[in-house]
Order: structure tokens, then sequence, then C-alpha cells
């Protein structure tokens, strides 16, 4: 018995010396993968380190813990001598200027000069040094509010966009034309958008867009003009910004979109009833003022010169505020894109003729618009509605 019980004894301790004493003590295995763990300025931070490897899962951990000791004493880690950030984007520019609109190459260079500033904080200054695991660790950052302006932490959708917009692209691109010879973000896994977050208010109920419709007139002539070209003729918000008095035509009973999007978004849409009779009561008298801007607010309105250059207005912290004030569900601007699109959807709107008004290239993007099923085949001539003619009514 002593000697089953010496025996046990025995087989425990040498089992127990089989863990690696270099291990870290931040190091966590669960699932298919190890979990770096550590708490920065306070915040908790956690890395997926992709590999169930337990050296292989060492040697990272260390490598993010000299990453932190260096951040820390202010010394920038050795890089690769290769291309900067600058000089990467330069290349990419060069490439795709080929096949991407002005509009889209601005949208990556917003999210290319985030990732850079992102990762130049971490001490990489130049492309070839950044690596998977460094994605990874701001990937978890940028979740808990680490390296975020306001200190908040970001949304997956946002921190997905930053990724995929800035990196991913830029990296796949300078790839493909043997720039490089790896894509650090082929490896990089998506942040999981939440339940919550997938269940957010995409459109508005009819009723509601009617709502708004009032809110937005007893807030002012501009906000209310950005929810009807919002609502009724479902524009995007550069495009709002792009409409002048000049591209409503009011005897063929349509407006002209200056989308620059894709190919397709630069185009006429049929201007339905309760639109035409908003716009007629803004619309300017003077002829020489018929080029000017539909929605054109104060000065004092306007954001700094960086973003009044890019979008003229930045009205979205505007339109927040108007809904906190009403009460109203949380939406960004573009829900009332979504809006318009199941408004017609309710009324028997092909999806063909949805994807048309909404000026989609295809009708795949259209179809997520969708939340009804076996819609009738007619057409409808409006979406009139006796609520809304009531709030045109009282524009005067």
């Amino acid at each position: 018995m002593k000697t089953t019980k010496t025996t046990k004894t025995t087989k425990k301790s040498s089992k127990s010396s089989t863990v690696n004493p270099n291990a870290p003590k931040n190091l966590e295995l669960r699932g298919h993968s190890y979990y770096y763990r550590k708490m920065v300025d306070g915040t908790r931070v956690c890395v997926p380190l992709g590999t169930r490897d337990e050296a292989t899962a060492i040697l990272m951990a260390k490598g993010i813990d000299r990453k932190y000791e260096l951040a820390a004493l202010g010394i920038q880690d050795p890089v690769e001598k290769t291309y900067t950030w600058a000089q990467a984007w330069n290349l990419f520019e060069t490439l795709a200027a080929v096949d991407l609109s002005a509009n889209s190459l601005r949208s990556y260079r917003q999210r290319w000069t985030r990732c850079t500033q992102l990762f130049t904080a971490k001490g990489i200054t130049t492309i070839g040094a950044l690596t998977t695991l460094d994605i990874n660790l701001v990937r978890s950052e940028l979740s808990k509010g680490i390296g975020t302006k306001s200190g908040k932490p970001l949304a997956p959708r946002t921190i997905n966009s930053i990724l995929k917009e800035g990196g991913e692209v830029v990296f796949h691109m300078l790839q493909k034309n043997e720039a490089i010879t790896s894509n650090p973000f082929d490896k990089v896994d998506r942040m999981d958008i939440s339940e919550e977050d997938q269940n957010k208010t995409r459109f508005l109920d009819w009723d509601s867009v009617v709502q708004l419709l009032e809110v937005s007139f007893a807030h002012g002539r501009d906000m209310h003009l950005v929810c009807l070209l919002g609502g009724l003729a479902g524009m995007r918000r550069t495009e709002i910004l792009r409409a002048r008095w000049s591209h409503v035509k009011w005897d063929s009973d349509l407006i002209f979109v200056d989308g620059h999007k894709t190919k397709s978004s630069h185009a006429d849409i049929p201007m339905l009833p309760e639109l035409k009779a908003a716009l007629a009561r803004y619309a300017p008298v003077n002829a020489e003022k018929c080029d000017e801007y539909i929605v054109r607010p104060d000065h004092t309105e306007w954001p700094d010169s960086a973003t009044a250059t890019s979008y003229r207005w930045a009205f979205s912290d505007i339109f927040d505020k108007m809904l906190k004030r009403s009460n109203m569900p949380d939406i960004t601007p573009h829900a009332l894109r979504h809006s318009v699109a199941q408004r017609m959807y309710d009324n028997g709107y092909t999806l063909q003729q949805v994807a048309r008004f909404l000026r989609h290239g295809n009708t795949k993007a259209t179809a997520r618009y969708a939340r009804t099923s076996n819609v009738p085949l007619f057409t409808m001539p409006s979406l009139g509605d006796a609520p809304v003619m009531a709030v045109v009514e009282r524009v005067a």
C-alpha cells in the first residue's frame, strides 16, 4: 500500500515538473489557441495568438512583452529597412489609380493614415517590420479603448473597417505586384460583431420616418433637407452634400444624383411627389442662385477645415443630438437610405426597381436591404402617405 502511494506521488511530482518554467504567467490556452493577457494602464488586454503550440506561443508572448517594455522606455524596436508607410501608400496609389475612383482612394487613404498612426506609435516605422501579431495586438487594444482619440473602445465593425480598408487592401495590392513578399493581414481574424450590434436598428418604419421629418423640420432648414433627401430620395451622405438646385429637374420630375461610389451612382432618379413639394418651398426664386448647394449650413456649424474640405459639412454629430433630444432610435443618416428601400419593398416595388432607384450596380447589394418576402409584383406611383404630406404642407 505504501509503495503504491509512493509511486502515485512520484508520478504526480514528475508530471508537475514537465511544466515549462519559462512560460509567461500571462499566457493562457483557451479552446484552439493560446491567448496573451496583460494589464496596460489599468486596462486588461487580451490578444489571440492563433496557435496551440506552447513553444511558439511563448516566443510570441515574449515578443509582446518586449514591445511593451520598449514602449515604456520610449525606445523603438529595430525595424527592417524597406518601404516606409508613406512610400508604400505612394506606390499603392500609383498601382490602384487606374482601377479605383477618387472617392475610393480617399476612403482608403483615411484608413491607411489611421493604420500608420497606430503602428508607428508601436515603433513600427516600415511595413516590412509589421507582423500579424502586431495587428492582433492593436486590434485588441482598440477594442479596449487603448490608442483611440476619445479613450473609448471602438465598435468591432469600425475596427474591422480600419484593418480591411487601411491595411489589407494596400498590402494585397503590393504583394500582387511583388513589391512585398508577404501580407501580415492574411491570417488576421475579423472581430466578431456582437449580437447587439447585429440587431441595431438599420432602418425606420414609415411612421418613424414621418416623425423624423417633423423633428428635423422643427430643428431647422438644413437638417430637414438632409432628412428629405435621405429619406425620400435614398441619397448617401456625400450625395446629399453634393446636391445642387440645378440638379432638380422640375418639369420631368427627376433629380440628378452626383454620386461617385460606383459608376451607377451617377444618375437621374424619379422625384417622389412628396419630395418635389417639399423642395419647391425651399427652392431659390433668384435664377442666379440655382447652382447653389441645396444643403448650405451656416459657417458656425462647420467642423475644422480638414473635414470641411472632404465633406463640406459633418452633420452626423448634429443628427445624433437631434435623435437623442427627440427620443428616437439610435440610427445613422445612412439608415434613411435603408428606410426608403424598405418602404418600396412594402409597397410592391421589385428588387430590380429598388436597385435602380438606389443606384446599386447589382441586386446583390440591394437584397441586403430587404426585410420582407412574397412582395406582390406591381408598382406604386408614389410612397404617398397623408402624414408625410401634412409635414410637407407645413414647410412653407
